[in-house]
């Protein structure tokens, strides 16, 4: 064996469930395969309509996964992608002309839209211009070196300088109105009846809400993708931009103008349990068969997901377990209750969990033990990220939410009110209120409300905002819960502890989840 051959295997013995971010995968087992074993879902087709543009979802909720499928979906078969994955690129150049920003925000948006849509179009003659002399012609800084971050800087300089003494957006509209310009348009709908395009903005996995220059560059480049899709909508010119769910809500409430109009058609990454269970599965018998353990079933319709449940996953976690406290629970609802329904979190557990079998020498079967110690391990992991996620929206958040430590699992909202002000010197100045700090909870997803308690199981169902398109509403009466991710975290107290299932009462998928 050779060793290029012996250093893969041993990363799929590291990574059976595969790596926490889809650059890593396709590095490891190659974009053939990475295709070939990619599963799609609902939101991969949903994705591809022509009419939707703007995609959401937490850090780790798969968009940069769906962001590459739309090289090789086959709805559009051979598209031309264009990945820009640094569009704050935009905002290191753009802050510096401080016209815009010195505008009032309704018509300062509108005006950075305008700049999005310039970018657009250069990006596409850009990718295009090799298809016709016409396209050429209207292509921007073609001549120059780099990547496509140092493409668009230097596109945005040159636009910048040339509007020294006048108001940048109507340079634009000169630009656009010139001859050039609108045949190259032309040319481009001609070029994508045959073969589409899609220009993909993965946004920051970061936001400081509180940067206004930041908020209102982000508006523009929803303003810019929703009026570009309504113009061009059956060009097979496709604009999508993925977004981070964290900071939606502040866009959506306090700096999209007309949100009604500007925010339609979009995609919420709340991923459905059998949809996770099936990728990771699949992904885990594609180890299993590159690392050629023996009895690795062939004859599973991956379609069909009480097939991959029989035939993979009851076959290596188990049906049942028992918990930590003593109860006895489906392996399903153990792993995902853990989780926030995210397929880099449930990855993340996943892997924790083969590593304790590897160590205990029972790979690539999981024993109770592997289960509950792999989940205690890979909690502390996934609760960090999620106060980093949030770091600069809510500064020191992991030191703030202490003030919930030892709490009950399940308590009335009015103990919120009462434990708010424990961790206030960790607030930045004039930020912290009780309302703040219950909201903060919420968004975060330590705190949900039940919907749901029985005595007999002692179990509970509750709704948790991340799986939510709106917030929470807790009152002092309200009947609350800790999210079981951060009962090590917060030392929950309480000898006789309930299962928390955070799942919400009508999710499709409950019949698994119980």
């Amino acid at each position: 064996m050779n060793n290029n051959l012996e250093a893969y295997r041993n990363e799929l013995r590291l990574h059976p469930f595969g790596h926490l971010d889809c650059e890593r995968e396709v590095k490891l087992i190659g974009i053939e395969k990475y295709q070939e074993i990619f599963l799609e879902n609902d939101f991969c087709r949903q994705s591809t309509d022509r009419h939707v543009y703007l995609i959401i979802g937490r850090r780790g909720s798969g968009k940069t996964a769906i962001s590459n499928y739309l090289g090789f979906q086959k709805e559009f078969p051979n598209p031309y992608v264009i990945d820009v994955d640094e569009p704050n690129v935009f905002l290191e150049v753009i802050s510096d002309y401080k016209g815009i920003f010195e505008l009032p925000r309704d018509a300062a948006i509108p005006k950075l839209a305008k700049i999005w849509r310039f970018v657009i179009w250069s990006l596409v003659f850009r990718e295009l211009r090799n298809e016709s002399p016409i396209i050429a012609a209207a292509s921007h800084l073609v001549d120059r070196q780099g990547g496509i971050t140092e493409w668009i800087r230097q596109l945005l300089k040159s636009l910048l300088r040339k509007a020294t003494d006048n108001d940048v957006t109507e340079h634009l509209e000169e630009i656009l109105q010139e001859e050039v310009y609108s045949k190259a348009v032309d040319t481009v709908r001609d070029v994508t009846k045959k073969k589409p395009i899609f220009v993909s903005f993965d946004t920051l996995e970061n936001y400081d809400i509180h940067n206004t220059q930041l908020m209102w560059t982000t508006a523009g480049l929803i303003l810019a993708a929703r009026d570009f899709v309504t113009e061009h909508l059956y060009d097979n010119v496709f604009v999508k931009v993925f977004l981070m769910a964290e900071v939606f809500p502040h866009l959506k409430e306090e700096v999209i103008p007309n949100v009604a109009k500007h925010v339609t058609d979009e995609i919420f990454l709340h991923w459905k349990p059998r949809e996770i269970v099936k990728m990771i599965s699949r992904r885990f018998w594609y180890s299993l068969k590159e690392m050629d353990y023996p009895d690795v079933p062939d004859d599973i319709n991956w379609d069909i997901f009480d097939d991959v449940r029989k035939k993979i996953w009851d076959r290596y976690f188990g049906v049942s377990v028992v918990n930590a406290s003593g109860k006895v629970e489906n392996t399903i609802p153990y792993i995902l209750r853990h989780s926030q329904l995210r397929p880099r979190q449930v990855i993340e557990l996943c892997n924790r969990i083969a590593q304790c079998s590897r160590n205990a020498g029972t790979f690539p079967y999981f024993t109770e033990h592997d289960l509950i110690k792999g989940v205690k391990i890979a909690e502390e992991k996934l609760c960090d990220e999620i106060y980093n996620a949030y770091s600069l929206i809510y500064p020191h958040a992991g030191r703030i939410a202490e003030s919930l430590n030892e709490i009950t699992i399940r308590f009335v909202g009015s103990e919120l009110d009462k434990r708010a002000h424990r961790r206030k010197d960790f607030w930045e100045a004039n930020t912290y209120s009780q309302e703040t700090f219950i909201g903060m909870m919420c968004e975060l997803g330590i705190v949900g409300l039940e919907k749901e308690y029985d005595v007999k199981s002692n179990t509970a169902v509750a709704d948790f905002e991340y799986f939510m398109t709106r917030g929470l509403t807790i009152t002092p009466t309200s009947s609350c819960v800790i999210h079981p991710m951060f009962f090590n975290r917060l030392a929950v107290s309480g000898t006789d502890r309930p299962i928390i299932h955070p799942f919400q009462r009508d999710h499709p998928d409950s019949e698994i989840l119980r």
